[in-house]
C-alpha cells in the first residue's frame, strides 16, 4: 500500500504495480505486481522488530569498512545530507 498526497507518485505507482501499463495488455515498461500470503506477512511482521538493531549492526560493520577501506583508491558508499544508508549491501566502485 502507498499512501501520498501527490498524484504523479500515485499514478507512478500504479503503473508500476500493474506491471508497467496504464492500460490491460499495453505496457509502457517493466513493471511488477507482488502479493504476500498470510505465511510471508506474519514472518515478516515478527522480522520488523529486529530491523533497527540489524541496521544498526550493518552502519556499524559499514564504519569499520569505511576506516579499513579509506587509503585504497575506491569509491565507498556515502550518505547524502539527511539521509541513513542502511547497508543492505556494502558496494564499492573500482578504477577498473
Amino acid at each position: 500500500m502507498i499512501v501520498t498526497k501527490d498524484a504523479e507518485i500515485a499514478n507512478r505507482v500504479r503503473v508500476l504495480a500493474a506491471h508497467g501499463g496504464k492500460n490491460y495488455g499495453y505496457y509502457d515498461e517493466l513493471g511488477f505486481n507482488s502479493r504476500l500470503d498470510e505465511m510471508q506477512a506474519a514472518i515478516i511482521r515478527t522480522k520488523m522488530k529486529h530491523l533497527d538493531g540489524w541496521n544498526k549492526k550493518r552502519r556499524g560493520n559499514a564504519q569499520k569498512y569505511q576506516s579499513e577501506l579509506s587509503h585504497v583508491p575506491v569509491t565507498l558508499p556515502s550518505e547524502p545530507g539527511g539521509y541513513k544508508h542502511v547497508y543492505h549491501q556494502f558496494t564499492i566502485r573500482v578504477p577498473n
